[in-house]
């Protein structure tokens, strides 16, 4: 069914087409498919695991950047009803705000951050999914982060800024960038110094 086959697309996790074949006596056989490869991200998807998140008063496309830079089975959500727990940062927060009336409410665990940074948001994801903090992830985040900062800069025709970075990783984002063939800069004051990725003009 057509409408299977694109849900399964929406959700990162396609179905392989069946190859039909019509012999000369009106038979049709359908060719065995191969199995198909599944990420340890799908297999979460599959079995449920798929950690859905209602954002609130938190910069939602930095959150979206961040799961996707560290490939989480994240899915940001527009409804509380449909979340699993409520992130939010600590100025929102208070016996009776809004937020912890929501959470309340619906029942969910509420997680509080300390700014809506993408640095402050990456560190809770790291540490909700128990990720390792190893020299090597730290570059191979930070490379993520960057190319899907530099598609958006192209998509969207905006500059876009990184989380912050020591010196050592930036230049390999200024690499990145000009791989893009994109400028980009160093913005701020250490240890809050990041990279701000813009299209050529």
């Amino acid at each position: 069914p057509v409408a299977t086959f694109i849900d399964s697309h929406l959700q990162n996790d396609p179905i392989e087409p069946e190859k039909r074949k019509r012999s000369i006596d009106g038979d049709v056989k359908i060719e065995t498919k191969p199995k198909p490869v599944i990420t340890e991200v799908n297999k979460m998807v599959k079995n449920n695991q798929l950690t859905r998140v209602f954002p609130f008063g938190i910069n939602v496309n930095r959150l979206k950047v961040s799961a996707e830079s560290l490939q989480v089975p994240m899915e940001v959500v527009n409804e509380i009803s449909s979340a699993d727990f409520v992130l939010t940062v600590k100025s929102k927060t208070g016996p009776k705000s809004k937020v912890s009336q929501l959470a309340k409410s619906h029942n969910l665990s509420m997680h509080v951050i300390g700014t809506q940074e993408s640095d402050d948001i990456t560190k809770f994801i790291r540490r909700y999914f128990k990720l390792s903090v190893s020299d090597e992830a730290i570059e191979e985040e930070s490379a993520k982060e960057t190319r899907l900062a530099c598609k958006k800069a192209l998509d969207e025709s905006r500059f876009v800024e990184l989380a912050p970075r020591p010196h050592h990783l930036r230049q390999i984002q200024h690499q990145i960038a000009r791989e893009y063939d994109l400028n980009s800069m160093s913005v701020g004051e250490d240890p809050n110094r990041r990279l701000r990725i813009y299209p050529r003009v």
